[in-house]
């Protein structure tokens, strides 16, 4: 009779004790069923008993209240209202319980004397049907944790001893198959349809050998556990059981089978070995906007075990398992991995030998990158939370972009305190080019990060191949160049992102060439103030810069700084043609676009070589001296560089000859410019963005071989089209055969 008690008691079959009491009260008046209230019958107290018929074999309550009081403080509390008992008194069983209404409680108590773990179902129960039309039950498990469920109930004990019960979970049918014995065997299917699939699978084997009265077995009881399970579930149910911690929201299947080692004493387990199987398994944390993801698809074991501070616990993540972790809506990152080797998980500091290789996706990005984690070291707390981490991981050589070489990166890392620090280097080609360092705080979403340079030009000109096709023209000689790149940002949800930069980059004695330019010892220093916002300055001196076809520039200098909304230009000068050129200091407007740019620059030409300039020309036959000076206008607009009423004009006499390869006497023109000597030279400019020019010269002055010295005002018109003039002039110098054709064309007056 014992072990019933605890079949009564542990299972909270409340409404079995009272079938029993049904047999018992069949013969009572009513008069003395009501003097049962406030007695305790087989553990259980009635607490109110209402009877409205007792009839031959049936017996009727309107309403019955039971209530137990267990070890610890716990309490079970029932109250059935419209409940029918169909019994046999002769063979001591109920045909059928039907109750219309019931409420059931169970309040958890704390730990008491232990007692023997109960053996359940080893002979049938005298029960052969249990309907409830409504059952609401209560699981007070204190601290705020609790479980509620409203549902209909039925439980039948078929011919061969097995009992049947159907419910509902979420308006969705469930079935409970038990089969009693030595080892209690149960089935649970949810939700249950006989011509579909369920959602939830479970399979559970409870045995514990029988053994003498008031002796605990040798044998531990264990239970085996087998099915399947969707993690959806899994949110609410750990909310149940874990109020007030932040749990991710699940998705997917997780196959298990699991065998459980009972102590010898009621609550009490000595190991739980399981073999998950996950099936497109997902766990996703943070808010909707911006979500965190782990994906899992394969096998792996799990394994707890009391301890003396706690439960020890490890887990294994078995070869063949594929993962992958994304962040944010897109997503914008995701990595990605099939796992080749066993991996153990357990509390306390971990060394991995093995490599992790892993595949890195960015949004925007076609390729996914190659990465390696390596000489990983865990260190876990018992409740799996990170206390540190730290390893190595590997960028392969990957081409970001296609007409840039391939870069690799070499890290170490380290995870501690809620701090993600990072250093490491980029390689190109095999040897470092940028050192990187920086930290990421977890619980502040804040991080900074750095980068730093500082090698050979010449040697970076090399690294840097191939590259891309508007850069293929340059070329990086000698010199020495450093420079540095700060960052730092927060990621909050809901604000924005504002990164603060800021950086340096500088140059020494450097030699750079485009096509056929050069220059050589240029000493820049660019500082950049911030990004958002736009700020920073730019300092550049050269000994010389040899433009097409010998124009040189020596020296020159440039001092300028900038804001998000304006470009502040405070000095530029440069010997040229043994003259100078210089600017003024100007401000200059930034436009919210490109398209809306529109920048004067006012260039000052000051006594430049007049026989220099057209050497370098190399006009054949044409030839000068003088000195010019002046004014060119200089317009920078969305279209290109352009001039605007550019004047030039000679500071003193000087000498114009042209002197042709063919006969000119049909060309008075050409024939004064054979030995031109100007009092006064004067040029007019107008160069357009598309190319087209326009070149008004006027030379006062006379030939003394021509008309006796006759004064002439010789006036010269050039105008036509050259795309790319400066390009032209400055870099490729192929410009002066339509210039000559032009020339050929001067009127005397």
């Amino acid at each position: 009779m014992k072990s019933r008690r605890w079949i009564y008691r542990f299972l909270g079959l409340a409404l079995v004790l009272a079938m029993l009491l049904a047999g018992w009260m069949a013969w009572q008046s009513r008069g003395g069923m009501a003097q049962l209230q406030g007695e305790s019958i087989a553990g259980w107290t009635i607490d109110s008993v209402q009877v409205e018929s007792v009839e031959s074999g049936r017996l009727r309550f309107d309403q019955l209240q039971l209530s137990q009081d267990g070890q610890g403080g716990s309490r079970i509390e029932l109250e059935l209202q419209g409940v029918q008992v169909d019994f046999s008194l002769f063979k001591r069983h109920v045909d059928l319980l039907q109750v219309r209404q019931a409420k059931a409680v169970w309040r958890a108590g704390q730990a008491s004397d232990p007692q023997p773990w109960p053996r359940l179902f080893e002979s049938p129960l005298p029960l052969t049907e249990l309907r409830i039309e409504r059952l609401q039950a209560s699981v007070e498990l204190g601290q705020g944790r609790s479980w509620q469920i409203e549902t209909p109930l039925q439980l039948q004990q078929q011919s061969d001893g097995r009992l049947l019960m159907a419910a509902e979970i979420d308006r969705q049918p469930l079935q409970l198959l038990v089969t009693p014995g030595a080892a209690v065997k149960a089935e649970l299917h949810w939700p249950y349809k006989s011509d579909q699939p369920a959602v939830v699978d479970l399979y559970v084997t409870y045995a514990k050998l029988s053994s003498p009265l008031n002796q605990v077995t040798k044998t531990k009881p264990k239970v085996e556990i087998q099915g399947k399970f969707p993690l959806k579930l899994a949110t609410p149910l750990g909310k149940w059981l874990l109020p007030t911690t932040e749990l991710p929201r699940g998705n997917g299947i997780l196959n298990f089978k699991a065998l459980l080692e009972l102590g010898p004493y009621t609550g009490q387990w000595t190991s739980l070995e399981a073999q998950l199987q996950a099936d497109q398994a997902q766990l996703e944390w943070g808010a909707a906007s911006n979500p965190t993801r782990i994906q899992l698809n394969g096998p792996a074991s799990l394994q707890l075990r009391p301890g003396k501070t706690g439960i020890e616990w490890s887990t294994t993540l078995q070869p063949a398992l594929k993962w992958k972790i994304s962040a944010g809506r897109g997503p914008a990152w995701m990595a990605a991995s099939t796992l080749k080797q066993a991996w153990r998980i357990a509390p306390g500091p971990q060394r991995y030998s093995a490599s992790l290789p892993f595949e890195l996706q960015l949004k925007g990005r076609e390729e996914p990158l190659a990465l390696t984690l390596e000489r990983l070291q865990l260190d876990l707390a018992r409740n799996a939370s990170l206390r540190s981490a730290n390893g190595q991981l590997r960028l392969a050589a990957t081409q970001l972009h296609a007409d840039w070489p391939a870069a690799a990166l070499e890290t170490q890392w380290r995870l501690q305190d809620q701090k993600l620090a990072l250093t490491g280097q980029l390689l190109l080609q095999g040897q470092p080019l940028l050192q990187l360092a920086g930290d990421y705080g977890l619980t502040s979403s804040c991080g900074q990060g750095r980068l730093d340079y500082a090698g050979s030009l010449a040697t970076l000109d090399r690294l840097l191949q191939p590259r891309p096709k508007n850069l293929q023209l340059l070329r990086i000689k000698a010199g020495a160049g450093s420079g540095w790149l700060a960052g730092q940002l927060c990621l909050r949800p809901g604000k924005a992102v504002e990164p603060v930069v800021t950086g340096q980059w500088q140059l020494k004695q450097a030699e750079i060439g485009w096509d056929k330019a050069l220059a050589k010892g240029i000493n820049l220093d660019l500082t950049l103030k911030g990004m958002a916002p736009l700020a920073g300055s730019l300092a550049l001196k050269l000994e010389t810069a040899s433009l097409a076809a010998g124009l040189a520039l020596a020296p020159a200098s440039l001092a300028l700084d900038w804001t998000d909304r304006l470009l502040q230009l405070h000095r530029f000068d440069a010997g040229l043609l043994d003259g100078k050129l210089s600017a003024a200091e100007v401000a200059l407007k930034l436009p919210a676009s490109p398209e809306h740019i529109s920048w004067q620059i006012p260039l000052n030409v000051s006594q430049i070589d007049l026989e220099r300039l057209l050497t370098i020309l190399d006009v054949p036959g044409l030839s000068g001296n003088g000195r010019l000076s002046g004014q060119l206008p200089l317009v920078w607009t969305a279209a290109g560089v352009e001039i605007r009423n550019g004047q030039l004009s000679s500071q003193q006499a000087g000498q114009l000859r042209y002197v042709s390869t063919v006969p000119v006497t049909d060309n008075p023109g050409l024939q004064a410019l054979r030995d031109f000597r100007y009092s006064q030279f004067g040029l007019d400019l107008d160069y357009q963005a598309d190319g087209k020019y326009a070149v008004n010269m006027r030379l006062d002055g006379n030939n003394p071989e021509f008309y006796r010295g006759h004064p002439i005002a010789f006036k010269l018109k050039l105008d036509g089209a050259l795309p790319g003039l400066f390009k032209g002039a400055l870099l490729s110098g192929d410009f002066d055969a339509y210039i000559l054709k032009q020339l050929q064309q001067g009127i005397p007056e």
